[in-house]
C-alpha cells in the first residue's frame, strides 16, 4: 500500500487520501485509475480491489471500490494504529498499517475568510469587518484611523484625506502568542502575500476575472530557502489550459462541449472519449509507444439507455458489471471470474456484430437485461425498502446483513444472524445514541453523545467505564467500573498538559518548542525527560530521565543518518538506497548489510559476526514467490513455506520434517501436525474463543487420532475472562475477577482433591497490593509514587527493590540473595548485565545488542552464546543459538501463523 504510513492531522482538518495497493497476490504495482469515471482500482492481474478498514476510528470512511479515505477528526488522537486492507477478486489481500496522530486545532484562522471583505467605502460611511474570533490581531499596515478590536472587529471611518487605494496587512497571533502568520490582501479581497514567523512565505497573482495566475512559495529548510513557482493559464471559457511549475508543464485540451479530452505531460498523453450524452466512456493511458494508441492500457465504462453504469472494463481486461432496480438504485455488483476472454464475452453478449478490434465503445448501449452468461458469477447485492432505505446487503458467499430503522430514518438494528446483531437507541432529543452488540448471548453497550464522543462502555459482565469530555471535545476523564478516576488537563492550545491517575499522581507535559511540539515529560517525583526538534518534526536530541542524551542527525530526505550516544561517545550510522531502504548500519560491532529485490523485499542480511551462509556470505536469506515468503536460509538449514490459495500458511518444512496447518471455514487454526506425528487440536466457542486444546498422537499414514497426550478444557465468562481450566489428569483451576477484569481468586483442585486458594487485592491504579496463598502464606506489596514496587514481604522476610531514574530495576535483595541489574544508560535503556549473589556464589551475565536494540548474545560466567535473529517478523525472533566459536547449539522452527 502506498498511503502515508504516518498521518498527522489537526482537529478539524479534512483527511482525503487515496490508498494505492500492491497486487496482493503478486507484489506488482497496482494501477489506481484516478481519472477513470468510477475511480476504480485494479491490480496488475486485472483484479478489482476492495478496500476496508481495521481498528480505525468509527468516523473514518473508505470507499470500498476507489480506496478514497476520508475523515474530519473532532478530537485529539495520540498515535493510534489502524489498518487499510486491500482484497482482490481472488481473496488475496495486503494490509498497510497507518500510525495516526491528531493534534489540537491550529490557532490561526483559515486563509479563506468566511466572507469576502468589503473593498470600497464612501466618505462619511463606517467600514466594519468581523475576523474569526479566538485570536489576537494587529494591524501592521492600514489607512489612518483604522482599528482592530480584541474580538477581531475591523473598524474605520474614512475622511476626505483617505480617498484612494489602501493596503491592509493584518498580523494574526494565537492565544499563546507563539505563532504568527501575516496575511496581505489585494483590494478585491484575494490573498496577496502570506508569511509566517519561520520565514515561510507565499505570493499570489490573479487574472482580472479572479482566476489564480501564479503562486510563489518559499520554504525554509535545513538546506536554506527553497522556492517553487507555479503558473496557470486559461482558455476563453475560463478552463485551465496549462499548469507549469519548476519540474514540468501539464496541458489540458477540451472539446466543443467543454469535456476534457486530453492531458499532456511531456511525451505522455492521457486521452478521454465520451458518448453522445457527454458521459466519459473511455480513458486511454500513456505507454511506451506514444505514436500508437491501439495498444495503450485503457479503462472503459459502458452505460445503458438510462445513463447508468452497467459495466466497467479494467486496463487488464477484467469486467465488473452492475444491476439496478426500477428507480435506479444499485442492486447487484457482479464480479469477474478467472477467464481470460472477459471482454470478448461481454462484446458477444451486448454487441455481437463487433470484435475487440472494431468496436467503438462510445456508441455501445448496454441492454436492459443482464446477459445470461453472468448467471452464477460471484456478486454482492443490495435490497431496499420502498422509501429507499437499505434493507439488506448480501456478500459474494451469501452472508446477509439486514437493517432496520426508526421513523426518522435512524438505524435501530443491524442483524448478521439470529444470535449476532447490533441495536441502536436514541434519547428523546436525539442528542445521544446507545449501541448494543449482541454476540452469541453476550451484550456490549456503547453510548455516544451528540458529538459522536464515546461516553460509556458496558461490557458483557455489565461493568461500565465512563468517559468525560471538555467543551472542545477533548477527553477530560475516564472513570472505571470501580469509580477509579483518571483525569486529563490541557493547555489553551489543546495540547495535553497533565494526566492525574486514580491515586492523584500527576505526570506533566510541556511544549516549549516554537511549533507546539512536546518537549518535556515530568514525572510525579519531578524527574524530567526532554526532546529537541528540527523544523521537520524530527527529534535532534533526546535526554532521558537519567540525564543521558542521544543526538540524531538526518539527511536531506529526513532519513536518520547518525545516532550518537553522548554518554560514551559511540555512534551508529545509517546508509540508504535510492528507495530510502536501509542498506547498511555501522556501529562499534561492525557493519550490517541489507539487500533487496526489485519489489523492495528483503533478500538478505549480513551481520558483523558469523557464522555465515556458505557461498553468499550472508547471515540470513529470504526467498519469495508472488510477494509471499517461501524460503528462509540460515548457515545451518533451509526452511520452506507453503500456502493455501487464500494465502494462509499450509506447511513449514525444515531438516526435521514438515509441520502442517489446518483451518476451519471461518479461518481459525484448529489443527497443527508436527513432524513427529503429534498434533495440537484446538476447538473454539461461537465467539471464536478457545474452548479446548489437546495434544494427540496421530497415525502418520491415515491422519487418524490414536491417543490423547494432554488436554486443557476452558470455560470463560461473558467478557471472555477464563473462568476454569481442567486438564487431562483432572486437575482443575477456577478463576474469579473484579469489575476491572483483574484476577482476584484462584482455586486449584488437584486430582487427589487437595485444594489451594490464592486471592489478590489491588490498589486504585491496578498495582497488586496483597496476596493470600493457602499453601505459601501471605505477601504484602508496597509502591512508591511512580507505581514502582519497592518492597514485598512474605513470611516476615522482605524483598527490597531499587530503580534508576528511568524506572529500570537496579537491584532485588532478599536475605542473603541479591540480584543487581546493570542498565546501559545511553538513552536506550538496554540491560547489559545481571549480577546474582547467593550463598556467597556470584554469577555474572552480560548481554549484547544489535543496532536496532535487539538482543543478539549473552555471556554467562565467561561462556558466550550468540543468537541469529529474524527481523522480518512483527517481533524479532531467535532462529538459532551458537556458542562462542560459531557452532550451532539450538535451532527453533518459527511459523508465520
Amino acid at each position: 500500500m502506498t498511503t502515508a504510513p504516518e498521518v498527522v492531522l489537526n482537529v478539524g482538518d479534512s483527511l482525503v487520501d487515496r490508498a494505492r495497493a500492491n497486487d496482493p497476490d503478486a507484489e506488482k504495482v497496482t494501477y489506481n485509475l484516478v481519472n477513470a469515471p468510477s475511480g476504480m482500482s485494479v491490480d496488475a492481474d486485472g483484479d478489482s480491489l476492495t478496500y476496508s478498514l481495521n481498528n480505525a476510528p468509527s468516523t473514518v470512511t473508505i470507499d470500498a471500490e476507489t480506496g478514497l479515505l476520508s475523515w474530519t477528526p473532532t478530537t485529539v488522537v495520540d498515535n493510534l494504529e489502524f489498518e487499510i486492507k486491500a482484497t482482490d477478486d481472488r481473496a488475496a489481500s495486503t494490509v498497510q498499517k497507518i500510525n495516526l496522530t491528531v493534534n489540537p486545532a491550529p490557532l490561526l484562522p483559515p486563509l479563506n475568510l468566511d466572507t469576502v471583505p468589503q473593498t470600497a467605502v464612501k466618505i462619511g460611511s463606517a467600514y466594519t469587518y468581523q475576523l474569526p474570533s479566538g485570536f489576537n490581531y494587529h494591524l501592521t499596515a492600514a489607512p489612518e484611523g483604522m482599528t482592530v478590536s480584541e474580538s477581531g472587529l475591523v473598524s474605520w471611518n474614512p475622511t476626505q484625506s483617505e480617498i484612494g487605494l489602501h493596503d491592509v496587512v493584518i498580523e494574526v497571533t494565537d492565544n499563546n502568542g507563539d505563532r504568527v502568520t501575516t496575511f496581505d490582501y489585494y483590494s478585491d479581497g484575494n490573498v496577496k502575500n502570506i508569511e509566517d514567523d519561520l520565514g515561510n512565505k507565499g505570493s499570489y497573482t490573479y487574472y482580472p476575472n479572479g482566476n489564480i495566475n501564479s503562486e510563489t512559495v518559499t520554504v525554509i529548510t535545513t538546506e536554506g530557502e527553497q522556492t517553487v513557482e507555479t503558473t496557470w493559464t486559461y482558455d476563453t471559457e475560463g478552463r485551465i489550459e496549462s499548469l507549469t511549475d519548476s519540474d514540468n508543464q501539464i496541458e489540458y485540451r477540451y472539446d466543443s462541449n467543454g469535456n476534457l479530452i486530453k492531458v499532456i505531460e511531456g511525451s505522455d498523453e492521457t486521452e478521454y472519449r465520451y458518448n453522445q450524452t457527454g458521459q466519459l466512456v473511455e480513458t486511454i493511458y500513456p505507454d511506451d509507444t506514444p505514436d500508437n494508441s491501439d495498444d495503450n492500457p485503457r479503462a472503459i465504462t459502458v452505460y445503458d439507455r438510462g445513463g447508468r453504469e452497467r459495466a466497467n472494463i479494467s486496463s487488464n481486461g477484467r469486467v465488473t458489471q452492475f444491476e439496478y432496480d426500477a428507480v435506479d438504485r444499485l442492486t447487484a455488483t457482479i464480479y469477474p471470474d478467472d477467464s481470460s476472454n472477459q471482454v470478448e464475452q461481454l462484446i458477444a453478449a451486448i454487441a455481437p456484430d463487433q470484435t475487440p478490434e472494431t468496436i467503438d465503445w462510445t456508441t455501445v448501449i448496454y441492454p436492459d437485461s443482464t446477459p445470461a452468461y453472468l448467471v452464477g458469477r460471484p456478486r454482492t447485492s443490495t435490497e431496499y425498502y420502498q422509501n429507499g432505505w437499505v434493507k439488506a446487503e448480501i456478500d459474494e458467499i451469501g452472508d446477509r446483513v439486514d437493517y432496520k430503522y426508526d421513523p426518522l430514518g435512524r438505524e435501530i438494528e443491524v442483524r448478521y444472524d439470529e444470535n449476532n446483531y447490533l441495536t441502536y437507541s436514541y434519547n428523546s432529543l436525539g442528542s445521544s445514541r446507545t449501541e448494543s452488540l449482541y454476540a452469541e448471548g453476550t451484550i456490549t453497550e456503547n453510548v455516544y453523545d451528540s458529538l459522536g464522543n464515546l461516553v460509556a462502555v458496558t461490557n458483557p459482565n455489565n461493568h461500565t467505564t465512563e468517559y468525560e469530555y471538555t467543551p472542545e471535545g477533548l477527553l477530560k476523564a475516564i472513570v472505571d467500573a470501580r469509580d477509579g478516576r483518571t483525569e486529563y488537563d490541557y493547555y489553551d492550545s489543546g495540547n495535553l498538559k497533565s494526566i492525574k491517575d486514580a491515586l492523584s499522581q500527576v505526570t506533566t507535559y510541556e511544549y516549549n518548542d516554537s511549533q507546539g511540539r512536546q518537549t518535556d515529560i515530568i514525572l510525579p517525583d519531578g524527574k524530567r525527560s526532554t526532546r529537541v526538534y528540527n523544523d521537520v518534526e524530527n527529534s535532534l536530541m533526546v535526554t532521558d530521565f537519567n540525564g543521558e542524551s542521544i543526538e540524531y542527525v538526518y539527511d536531506e530526505f529526513g532519513e536518520l543518518e547518525e545516532k550518537e550516544f553522548l554518554a560514551d561517545g559511540t555512534s551508529v550510522t545509517y546508509d540508504y538506497d535510492a528507495e530510502t531502504r536501509t542498506e547498511t548500519i555501522e556501529s562499534d560491532r561492525g557493519t550490517t548489510v541489507y539487500k533487496y529485490d526489485e519489489f523492495g523485499q528483503l533478500l538478505s542480511r549480513t551481520d558483523p559476526i558469523g557464522p555465515f551462509i556458505s557461498g553468499s556470505g550472508a547471515s540470513i536469506e529470504y526467498g519469495y514467490e508472488n510477494g509471499i515468503l517461501v524460503e528462509l536460509k540460515t548457515p545451518n538449514r533451509t526452511v520452506t513455506y507453503d500456502y493455501y490459495s487464500d494465502g494462509t500458511l499450509k506447511s513449514v518444512t525444515d531438516s526435521q520434517g514438515t509441520t502442517t496447518y489446518h483451518y476451519s471455514d471461518e479461518g481459525a487454526l484448529y489443527k497443527t501436525v508436527f513432524p513427529n506425528s503429534v498434533a495440537e487440536v484446538v476447538e473454539y466457542d461461537d465467539l471464536g474463543r478457545v474452548d479446548l486444546v489437546k495434544m494427540v498422537r496421530m497415525d502418520a499414514d491415515t491422519g487418524e487420532e490414536l491417543e490423547a497426550i494432554a488436554s486443557y478444557d476452558y470455560e470463560v465468562d461473558a467478557a471472555g475472562n477464563r473462568r476454569e481450566v481442567v486438564d487431562h489428569n483432572g486437575r482443575k483451576v477456577e478463576y474469579e475477577y473484579d469489575e476491572l477484569n483483574r484476577l482476584t481468586r484462584e482455586k486449584i483442585v488437584e486430582p487427589n482433591a487437595e485444594e489451594r486458594i490464592i486471592t489478590y487485592v489491588y490498589d486504585a491504579v491496578g498495582n497488586l497490593d496483597y496476596k493470600t496463598d493457602s499453601v505459601e502464606g501471605d505477601t504484602d506489596y508496597d509502591y512508591n509514587n511512580l507505581n514502582q514496587l519497592i518492597s514485598s514481604t512474605a513470611d516476615s522476610v522482605t524483598t527490597i527493590y531499587t530503580y534508576d531514574d528511568n524506572g529500570n530495576l537496579k537491584s532485588r535483595t532478599r536475605g542473603d540473595r541479591s540480584v543487581e541489574y546493570d542498565w546501559e544508560n545511553d538513552g536506550e535503556n538496554r540491560l547489559v548485565g545481571v549480577t546474582v549473589i547467593e550463598d556467597g556464589e556470584t554469577t555474572e551475565i552480560e548481554y549484547e545488542y544489535n543496532e536496532r536494540g535487539i538482543r543478539v548474545g549473552e555471556v554467562v560466567d565467561g561462556v558466550a552464546s550468540r543468537y541469529l535473529i529474524d527481523e522480518l517478523r512483527p517481533y524479532a525472533q531467535v532462529l538459532e543459538e551458537y556458542d562462542g566459536s560459531g557452532s550451532l547449539e539450538t535451532a527453533y522452527q518459527k511459523n508465520w501463523v
